[in-house]
Protein backbone atom coordinates (compact mmCIF):
# COMPACT_ATOMS: atom_id res chain seq x y z
CA UNK A 1 0.00 0.00 0.00
CA UNK A 2 1.53 3.73 -0.88
CA UNK A 3 0.48 6.06 0.99
CA UNK A 4 1.39 10.08 1.39
CA UNK A 5 1.99 11.93 4.29
CA UNK A 6 1.79 15.72 4.44
CA UNK A 7 4.40 17.44 7.06
CA UNK A 8 4.41 20.75 7.57
CA UNK A 9 8.23 22.21 7.64
CA UNK A 10 9.60 25.60 8.24
CA UNK A 11 12.77 26.83 7.10
CA UNK A 12 12.58 24.91 3.86
CA UNK A 13 11.77 28.10 1.75
CA UNK A 14 15.05 29.49 1.61
CA UNK A 15 16.53 26.34 0.19
CA UNK A 16 14.57 25.95 -2.02
CA UNK A 17 15.54 29.01 -3.34
CA UNK A 18 19.37 27.94 -3.34
CA UNK A 19 18.34 24.53 -4.73
CA UNK A 20 16.99 26.15 -8.36
CA UNK A 21 20.51 27.42 -8.51
CA UNK A 22 21.78 24.31 -9.57
CA UNK A 23 20.80 22.38 -12.79
CA UNK A 24 18.37 19.64 -12.61
CA UNK A 25 20.20 16.99 -12.96
CA UNK A 26 23.00 18.32 -10.10
CA UNK A 27 19.53 19.38 -7.78
CA UNK A 28 18.20 16.07 -8.31
CA UNK A 29 21.28 14.10 -7.21
CA UNK A 30 21.85 16.75 -4.49
CA UNK A 31 18.21 15.50 -3.20
CA UNK A 32 18.37 12.01 -3.28
CA UNK A 33 22.04 11.73 -1.15
CA UNK A 34 20.39 14.06 1.50
CA UNK A 35 17.43 11.78 1.46
CA UNK A 36 19.65 8.45 1.42
CA UNK A 37 21.08 10.14 4.57
CA UNK A 38 18.44 10.89 7.01
CA UNK A 39 16.77 7.59 5.71
CA UNK A 40 18.70 5.54 8.07
CA UNK A 41 17.29 6.55 11.47
CA UNK A 42 13.76 6.15 10.35
CA UNK A 43 14.77 2.35 9.09
CA UNK A 44 16.64 1.66 12.19
CA UNK A 45 13.89 2.33 14.63
CA UNK A 46 11.08 0.46 12.24
CA UNK A 47 13.41 -2.63 12.46
CA UNK A 48 13.68 -2.34 16.43
CA UNK A 49 9.59 -1.75 16.11
CA UNK A 50 9.02 -4.73 14.43
CA UNK A 51 7.29 -7.42 15.16
CA UNK A 52 9.48 -10.56 16.07
CA UNK A 53 6.71 -13.38 14.90
CA UNK A 54 7.83 -16.85 14.69
CA UNK A 55 10.72 -16.25 12.13
CA UNK A 56 12.16 -12.84 12.68
CA UNK A 57 12.05 -11.86 8.92
CA UNK A 58 9.57 -8.90 9.70
CA UNK A 59 12.48 -7.12 11.38
CA UNK A 60 14.55 -7.35 8.70
CA UNK A 61 12.75 -5.81 5.90
CA UNK A 62 12.58 -2.34 6.74
CA UNK A 63 14.27 -0.79 4.11
CA UNK A 64 15.01 2.49 1.76
CA UNK A 65 15.16 3.33 -1.91
CA UNK A 66 14.44 5.32 -4.72
CA UNK A 67 12.82 2.75 -7.17
CA UNK A 68 9.24 1.75 -6.66
CA UNK A 69 8.44 -2.24 -8.06
CA UNK A 70 5.65 -2.47 -10.70
CA UNK A 71 2.75 -2.69 -8.53
CA UNK A 72 4.23 0.31 -6.19
CA UNK A 73 4.91 2.39 -9.17
CA UNK A 74 0.69 2.08 -10.78
CA UNK A 75 -0.55 2.69 -7.46
CA UNK A 76 1.79 5.67 -6.73
CA UNK A 77 0.66 6.72 -10.50
CA UNK A 78 -1.64 9.86 -10.30
CA UNK A 79 -0.01 11.12 -6.99
CA UNK A 80 2.05 14.39 -7.09
CA UNK A 81 5.72 13.97 -8.72
CA UNK A 82 8.55 15.79 -6.87
CA UNK A 83 12.06 16.47 -8.00
CA UNK A 84 13.35 13.27 -5.63
CA UNK A 85 11.84 10.78 -3.97
CA UNK A 86 13.18 7.98 -1.68
CA UNK A 87 10.48 5.31 -0.33
CA UNK A 88 10.93 3.61 3.44
CA UNK A 89 8.74 0.54 3.31
CA UNK A 90 8.74 -3.24 3.23
CA UNK A 91 10.96 -5.03 1.25
CA UNK A 92 9.73 -8.02 -0.54
CA UNK A 93 11.84 -10.95 -0.86
CA UNK A 94 9.21 -13.12 -2.74
CA UNK A 95 9.11 -16.33 -0.15
CA UNK A 96 8.44 -15.84 3.01
CA UNK A 97 5.33 -13.64 2.71
CA UNK A 98 6.67 -10.81 4.73
CA UNK A 99 4.88 -7.82 3.54
CA UNK A 100 1.52 -9.34 3.57
CA UNK A 101 2.58 -10.29 7.21
CA UNK A 102 3.84 -6.40 7.65
CA UNK A 103 0.03 -5.50 6.42
CA UNK A 104 -1.63 -7.57 9.07
CA UNK A 105 0.50 -6.50 11.94
CA UNK A 106 0.22 -2.40 10.81
CA UNK A 107 -3.68 -2.49 10.14
CA UNK A 108 -5.38 -5.09 11.86
CA UNK A 109 -4.14 -4.90 15.08
CA UNK A 110 -7.88 -3.63 16.75
CA UNK A 111 -7.50 -0.21 17.63
CA UNK A 112 -3.82 0.46 18.55
CA UNK A 113 -1.37 2.31 16.21
CA UNK A 114 1.00 0.00 14.04
CA UNK A 115 4.92 -0.43 15.00
CA UNK A 116 5.46 1.60 11.59
CA UNK A 117 3.00 4.16 11.98
CA UNK A 118 4.86 4.48 15.35
CA UNK A 119 8.50 4.12 13.64
CA UNK A 120 7.90 6.61 11.54
CA UNK A 121 6.14 9.06 14.15
CA UNK A 122 8.73 8.90 16.42
CA UNK A 123 11.44 9.58 13.93
CA UNK A 124 9.93 12.46 11.58
CA UNK A 125 10.83 15.23 13.38
CA UNK A 126 14.15 14.19 13.59
CA UNK A 127 14.57 12.94 10.15
CA UNK A 128 13.47 16.12 8.69
CA UNK A 129 15.84 18.29 10.52
CA UNK A 130 18.43 16.02 9.01
CA UNK A 131 17.19 16.58 6.08
CA UNK A 132 17.45 20.53 6.32
CA UNK A 133 20.97 20.50 7.97
CA UNK A 134 22.00 18.19 4.94
CA UNK A 135 20.81 19.75 2.68
CA UNK A 136 22.02 23.26 3.13
CA UNK A 137 25.23 21.48 3.20
CA UNK A 138 25.19 20.00 0.19
CA UNK A 139 23.65 22.73 -2.00
CA UNK A 140 26.34 25.46 -0.29
CA UNK A 141 29.12 23.01 -1.02
CA UNK A 142 27.77 22.21 -5.07
CA UNK A 143 27.38 25.70 -5.34
CA UNK A 144 30.89 26.27 -4.35
CA UNK A 145 32.15 23.68 -6.39
CA UNK A 146 30.64 26.00 -9.89
CA UNK A 147 27.84 23.37 -10.01
CA UNK A 148 25.21 26.78 -10.39
CA UNK A 149 26.55 27.75 -13.35
CA UNK A 150 23.14 27.33 -15.55
CA UNK A 151 23.84 27.33 -19.06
Amino acid sequence: MVGTVTVRTFGFRELEQKLRQLPNRTRKAVLVRTLRKAAPMVVNVLRANAPRGLTGHLAASPAAGTKLTRHQAAQDAGTVKSTAQLNIGIAADGTTGVTQYAALTEFYNRGTTGWFTRGWESTRGLALEVIKVELAAAIDKSLARGSGARG
